[in-house]
């Protein structure tokens, strides 16, 4: 595993450096717990995580459906808590250039549910899976990590 090194700045922000790469990000604390929401929080770095892992865990399964990986765009959708805080559910929606027959549809989502990050998270979070035709391309418009902080 590569080491990551975490720099407190301030104002509830950090640099994030992962050392074998030299690449960096910087996170904010989400509105929701009184951040500024500058850039990507904590908790929407879990999101991504999830996310990006079941699109590398479906690739090679698409490609074997004759899906192009260019063409699979993911979604996720983050629910908070406050009682504790923490996050209570992450929505993941993976959308497909064309619909797909049930056995296709069914060896995408065992991939997606192979991710290491989702197996991790199954008895702490709630996560929710779903495959849907990409209606965007006739409109132009994406679907992007949408935060939706519940109960406060």
């Amino acid at each position: 595993m590569a080491a990551i090194h975490i720099h407190l700045l301030g104002d509830g922000s950090c640099r994030v450096e992962q050392e074998a790469s030299g690449a960096t990000l910087i996170t904010d604390t989400t509105p929701e717990y009184g951040g500024k929401g500058r850039s990507f929080s904590s908790t929407d770095l879990v999101g991504v995580a999830l996310g990006t892992c079941i699109a590398t865990s479906i690739e090679k399964v698409a490609q074997r459906m004759g899906i192009e990986p260019e063409a699979i765009r993911i979604g996720v959708d983050k629910v908070l808590a406050t009682n504790p805080k923490r996050i209570a559910r992450l929505t993941v929606t993976i959308f497909t250039p064309r619909i797909l027959a049930e056995p296709e549809s069914r060896k995408l989502r065992k991939a997606a549910e192979a991710c290491t990050v989702a197996r991790s998270l199954s008895d702490v979070v709630e996560v929710r899976l779903t495959i849907q035709a990409d209606e965007s391309r006739q409109t132009g418009r994406g679907s992007f990590m949408k935060v939706d902080a519940e109960g406060w």
